[in-house]
């Protein structure tokens, strides 16, 4: 009894640091990259930035007008989500073009985030979740400390992919960012014959939703992970 007791006192305590992680954070943990090479711009960089807007659109905190992301006067509760709002009141820009901006494309200038993979790193490791070290002049060695929290992500990702949830923005964005990366394996292999045919059915749905390119106009999240899997 005492076993289980520990097992759902873990179990509880999982689901409640999944939650209160911030979307780029729920990102890093499902890449699990071992071997980072730093100072890229690469995929996972521009992931990151459409978390970012996806995780502030989801919280209420910008909105469209006329076709241009604007912040609203509000804390968010985050120092990246923050930073972001503030580069948002800076430059009203279209949803697509903000992803880029502030991933230091297209003349990012100002509106640029630097770091933002490393100080998602160091926030997981405040967290305990996982630890970042020099591995040498090019990459830097990650080692998970807390997998409770990945098993509990990757168990969100598969009953979103298997039951085919599509009012889940959140799990949505990242399935699109795992697709994007080229990291969705690392989910699948996870699964039952059963659950992968039905997660299939899921997975071709969102490509076909997001793969053809459109114009930048509608809803905030749609728009940026249209641009981000036509990148």
């Amino acid at each position: 009894m005492e076993e289980i007791s520990t097992r759902r006192r873990d179990h509880a305590q999982s689901t409640s640091d999944r939650c209160s992680l911030v979307l780029c954070e729920q990102l890093v943990i499902l890449l699990r990259t071992r071997n980072e090479i730093k100072f890229l711009c690469n995929r996972v960089s521009l992931s990151l930035r459409a978390c970012i807007i996806v995780d502030l659109a989801l919280r209420k905190s910008i909105e469209l007008v006329e076709g241009k992301v604007v912040g609203k006067a509000q804390p968010v509760g985050n120092p990246l989500l923050q930073e972001a709002m503030g580069k948002i009141y800076m430059a009203q820009l279209p949803p697509d073009e903000l992803m880029y901006r502030l991933n230091g494309e297209k003349r990012g200038g100002s509106i640029h985030m630097k770091n933002v993979r490393r100080r998602v790193y160091k926030s997981l490791e405040e967290k305990r979740i996982c630890k970042v070290g020099s591995k040498n002049m090019i990459f830097n060695k990650i080692t998970m400390c807390d997998y409770n929290v990945r098993v509990e992500l990757i168990n969100y990702i598969k009953l979103y992919l298997v039951n085919g949830n599509e009012d889940d923005y959140k799990a949505e964005a990242l399935v699109v960012c795992l697709i994007f990366c080229c990291a969705l394996d690392s989910i699948l292999v996870c699964m039952t014959e059963k659950e992968a045919i039905a997660s299939e059915v899921s997975i071709k749905r969102i490509r076909e939703k997001y793969s053809i390119k459109r114009p930048p106009t509608g809803a905030i999240i749609p728009v940026v992970l249209n641009a981000l899997l036509n990148a």
